[in-house]
Parts: C-alpha cells; structure tokens; sequence
C-alpha cells in the first residue's frame, strides 16, 4: 500500500467540531471540513487515518464521505459512508479505518474527502490536528463550497491501479 494523500504540515492550532452547552447539546454540527486530492496517479483507496487530539463529548458520530469534484459540484462517489464512533476515551488517539467499498481516485480529477458530526451526547467537542494542506468546508444543508487554504489533518493509503 502507498500514501494517496499525506496529511500535509502541521500548522498551529486545531480543527474543532463543537456544540455549546446553551445550544442544548442537540444541534448536529453545519459544516463538513476535509482536504481536496489531485492525485498524480489513479489509486484504489483502502483506508483513512486521522488524528483525534480530544473528544470531551460523553459519544459522537463522524461521517466520512468521499466525492468527486466537477465544476461547481461535489458528486459523492461513494455509497456507504464511513463512520467513526468516538467517546471521552478518544484522547490523543489515532484512528485508521478501512472504506467499506472499492473508491478509485483517478490521474486528472479532483476529489473531496468530508468529515462532519453527525451525532452528539451533550455538549462537548472534537479536535484535530490543523495541517497546511488545500480543503473544504462544505455547508450540509445548501452545499455552498468555502475554499480554504488549511484543513484537518487526514491520509489515504491505497495501491496504484495499473491500466
């Protein structure tokens, strides 16, 4: 297996999935952050790894999609989502999860790998290592695209797909 996406250079600061406690504890996060990929190769995606610095939250959920971007649009191209179950335990932890189905990053294209919370116990937050490294922040609920020159700290391992 090779490196996909290295996580790119740590920069100061995190990335934080947060709910206050005035907001009850029961609103699902807005945002969905990760990096964009041009891979200079076509690469079958095996696993991810990411880095969880703190988890205060008593449980959460994170989603993991993967999308192809064309233009303007985020298409997902994969049809299970990966999640990830965190608790107050995930304390500067390391997670590496297998994708529950055969993705395929082409030479040429562009592609998207998004995180978001989509459950939460109570107030709490979830934070990651920042890294120097292009990305998203993708609204839920509209879709609006924000470019960022910073994002959370994730690699891809797969094997290069000979043609």
């Amino acid at each position: 297996m090779v490196k996909v996406k290295r996580q790119g250079m740590k920069t100061p600061g995190d990335v934080v999935f947060t709910i206050s406690a005035k907001d009850g504890g029961s609103h699902f996060y807005d945002y969905e952050l990760g990096p964009v990929i041009k891979p200079a190769k076509d690469y079958l995606l095996r696993q991810f790894s990411l880095h969880i610095e703190e988890c205060t939250y008593k449980s959460c959920v994170l989603r993991v999609t993967a999308y192809e971007v064309s233009g303007t649009k985020i298409i997902p191209i994969q049809y299970k989502p990966t999640y990830i179950y965190c608790n107050r335990n995930h304390q500067n932890t390391d997670c590496t999860q297998r994708f529950p189905e055969n993705i395929v990053f082409q030479k040429g294209h562009t592609y998207y790998v998004g995180i978001v919370l989509v459950s939460a116990e109570g107030a709490g937050r979830i934070c990651f290592p920042a890294c120097l490294h292009r990305g998203y922040a993708r609204k839920v609920d509209t879709g609006r695209i924000k470019k960022l020159s910073t994002s959370l700290a994730l690699s891809l391992t797969g094997i290069v797909v000979k043609n």
